[in-house]
């Protein structure tokens, strides 16, 4: 399923690139910058998690 949902996102913004370069671009930076974002914030949520831990044990 995910492959699909993948195949179908890429080739969407291919299409968009084909017809408005510049806007596929500021497309591929804020998906870039929303990744960075959830990946850092899950970062901290584990490390939160893990002091937690160590603070009750």
């Amino acid at each position: 399923m995910w492959w699909f949902g993948g195949t179908a996102a890429v080739f969407g913004w291919l299409e968009l690139a084909r017809r408005s370069p510049v806007t596929a671009a500021v497309v591929a930076v804020v998906v870039v910058g929303l990744v960075g974002w959830l990946v850092i914030r899950r970062r901290l949520k584990r490390r939160r998690a893990t002091d937690d831990k160590a603070l009750t044990s």
